[in-house]
């Protein structure tokens, strides 16, 4: 069955080049526009299946323009960025974007955005603005790719020699962008400070308990102890009540 697609970028040599890949590909073009305002109208006037769309536009920008596009209803076509500068990434896969293209992007990566789109009904699109909108999430990179992550997933986070990393359930530690000044005041309502270098799931504090003169706390979902400082024991407290 031929995908149905838009095209949105305020460089027609671009239009023009991702167009012709798509036809390529047994992808029509339906619609172009070359502004995050006429992405709006193509999305409200037309039925298409896929949306390519730039960043760094006039009038409206594509994030302002995805934003927008979300919060008409849950049958919004899946949404691919296509942009020429990566410091837009973390806050594009913020949005419901399916993937994230950096100009010049080859043959290959768009074959294989095509083939995620395939897979992704709009029930499913539907379905993942719904989650996203109901748990919180964080955007973190791993292993050269970046990841929009489920606070729950998170037991907690903590700082070393400047580096700030992730705790997984399963154990695994990922290495994160944001200070922990940053996820404190982004998390406020998930997290808790324990200590000046450790932050911790709020829903992962099991018992606070004292261990030669130290308080601690026992995690729900890793077998280990994290110390809290005299200096955030009473709001660690809180937590139990």
């Amino acid at each position: 069955m031929t995908m149905l697609a838009a095209v949105v970028d305020d460089e027609p040599l671009a239009r023009m080049r991702l167009k012709r890949l798509l036809e390529m590909r047994d992808v029509r073009v339906v619609a172009e526009g070359e502004n995050g305002a006429q992405a709006i109208e193509i999305v409200q006037q037309n039925r298409i299946d896929i949306l390519f769309i730039d960043i760094n536009m006039p009038v409206m920008n594509g994030l302002d323009a995805v934003r927008a596009i979300d919060s008409l209803d849950d049958n919004g076509p899946a949404v691919v960025f296509c942009t020429a500068y990566d410091e837009y990434a973390i806050d594009a896969f913020r949005t419901n974007a399916i993937a994230y293209l950096l100009k010049p992007f080859d043959v290959e990566e768009l074959q294989a955005v095509l083939q995620k789109a395939k897979r992704v009904s709009r029930l499913q699109l539907g379905q993942l603005r719904n989650s996203q909108t109901l748990e919180k999430a964080l955007t973190i990179h791993h292993l050269g790719v970046l990841k929009n992550i489920p606070i729950s997933e998170i037991v907690y986070f903590y700082s070393n020699d400047k580096n700030v990393f992730a705790v997984f359930k399963d154990g695994l530690e990922v290495l994160v962008d944001q200070t922990l000044i940053q996820l404190e005041r982004e998390l406020e309502e998930d997290v808790i400070r324990i200590h000046r270098g450790y932050l911790v799931n709020r829903r992962e504090i099991s018992i606070l308990f004292r261990h030669e003169n130290q308080s601690k706390i026992e995690l729900e979902s890793l077998d280990r102890s994290l110390v809290v400082s005299r200096r955030h024991l009473a709001q660690v407290k809180q937590c139990f009540r």
